[in-house]
């Protein structure tokens, strides 16, 4: 079995917790919806560096309720990060339709009039050392208005490409359309969608040399005289 240890946070999007949540003016809705009348395959999308061999256990990322959501779970997706300044790769791991716990922060952000909500998925992924993009999103319903849960981004550059978006992300993952950089819809460059990753890392499996009967012996002889 391979020791681990204690969870902790291995990537962050946002520069200050809980300043920037509190004082950010950007929030989208990312969510996939199956009403009768409305459908909505909108996911999120931005990288995310590990420097070491990390299992990731959870995902959070921070949001806005505006007219009382009705958040039914969310989904996520990794994606290839073989492209350093994006879009995102092909997908090679997700789930969809997971519990979402959401958790009302307590930290008032000012240009919406409202608390920021924490949304928190579990996640059971061990990746390489490497270059990754974290797609996600809200699973809910649009029925009798249904309101919105307006992930935020924060005007902070981390990683090496901007916040990405998809209209046309399938359950499993695949797109059926492009992916296009959030400053398309609003004008700025360097914004981040707001999220944290938590994992342990990983210890490589020790290197244990093995001599041969032939080489200790070789050893003995160069040692030098007492």
């Amino acid at each position: 079995m391979t020791a681990v240890c204690h969870a902790e946070v291995v990537w962050s999007n946002v520069n200050d917790i809980p300043k920037d949540l509190m004082s950010t003016g950007d929030g989208w809705t990312a969510s996939r919806a199956n009403d009768d009348d409305f459908t909505s395959y909108r996911c999120a999308a931005d990288d995310f560096i590990l420097t070491a061999r990390t299992r990731l256990t959870s995902l959070t990322y921070y949001s806005i309720p505006i007219s009382n959501p009705d958040i039914l779970g969310g989904d996520w997706y990794l994606f290839g990060g073989e492209n350093a300044g994006g879009p995102p790769g092909e997908v090679f791991a997700g789930a969809f339709s997971q519990k979402l716990t959401q958790t009302d922060t307590g930290w008032f952000n000012s240009a919406f009039g409202e608390n920021v909500w924490a949304n928190t998925l579990s996640l059971d992924m061990t990746l390489d050392p490497g270059h990754y993009f974290l797609g996600f999103r809200s699973l809910q319903t649009f029925k009798n208005g249904g309101g919105k849960n307006g992930i935020l981004t924060t005007r902070w550059a981390n990683g090496t490409a901007r916040a990405h978006w998809n209209f046309d992300i399938m359950e499993d993952g695949s797109a059926f359309g492009g992916w296009v950089t959030m400053d398309v819809f609003n004008g700025v460059k360097d914004q981040e969608w707001a999220f944290q990753l938590e994992g342990d890392i990983v210890p490589e499996p020790a290197t244990i040399m093995v001599l041969s009967p032939l080489l200790l012996a070789l050893a003995r002889r160069r040692r030098p005289a007492s």
